[in-house]
């Protein structure tokens, strides 16, 4: 949101639940209409904001069941293997996300 002075940008979106919740909802959807075509070009970009809102909403449960959804079906297999030496098809990836999300302050 941009303030009433018109000149600087203010976070509102911890106080904005039905956007963060739309914006998860999307993000999901965008990642299984991907999955359905099999139009990956990388999984992670639609999960890791997917989880961020999540954790937002105080859903890390729900975060976590996706993750492991994506992993268990091979999605995040590919562009992430080998990364930080994991061959194990992302699970590297999802380590560091939580990692992330945490430091950045999602949970």
């Amino acid at each position: 949101m941009i303030d009433v002075a018109g000149d600087r940008f203010i976070d509102v979106t911890r106080s904005r639940v039905d956007v963060v919740s739309r914006d998860a909802a999307q993000r999901w959807n965008d990642f299984l209409r991907s999955r359905q075509k099999r139009a990956f070009y990388d999984p992670a970009g639609a999960l890791a904001p997917w989880c961020a809102d999540e954790y937002l909403l105080g859903h890390r449960a729900v975060c976590d069941h996706g993750l492991n959804y994506a992993l268990a079906h091979g999605y995040l297999r590919g562009w992430h293997d080998g990364y930080e030496g994991d061959v194990q098809g992302g699970r590297a990836f999802v380590k560091l996300l939580k990692g992330a999300l945490h430091v950045w302050g999602y949970g």
